[in-house]
């Protein structure tokens, strides 16, 4: 297979799986069906850019549902590395899933910055 459709592919699916998730799950309201989200505000306040940047692929796998949402539109610092450790996996801290918790204005940064 041609390596530069491998390319294009491997940097558009991650938004693809994203926006697929979230219109299976019903999450497009913003914040994670039935967790209370709120599009992003959960009373704590955005990480800055320099420390999302710094987030590795292991630290992300903790992350909770609610930690994800904070992320808010500067999850689009996330490397390519520690966005492809989100998870659809649920679990105590992960009520539907992190990739489920993704808001739509995150998907928003994210699509924007998968474009460039």
């Amino acid at each position: 297979m041609n390596t530069s459709i491998v390319k294009t592919f491997n940097k558009h699916i991650i938004v693809f799986v994203v926006i697929v998730s979230c219109c299976l799950t019903g999450c497009l309201g913003g914040g994670a069906a039935g967790t209370g989200g709120t599009g992003g505000t959960t009373g704590n306040s955005t990480p800055t850019p320099s420390e999302i940047a710094a987030i590795t692929p292991s630290q992300i796998e903790q992350y909770s549902d609610e930690k994800i949402i904070a992320l808010g539109t500067n999850i689009r610092y996330l490397s390519d590395a520690t966005l492809i450790a989100l998870s659809n996996m649920t679990g105590p801290n992960n009520l539907v899933g992190q990739v489920e918790s993704i808001s739509v204005s995150e998907i928003v940064v994210l699509t924007l910055r998968r474009s460039d």
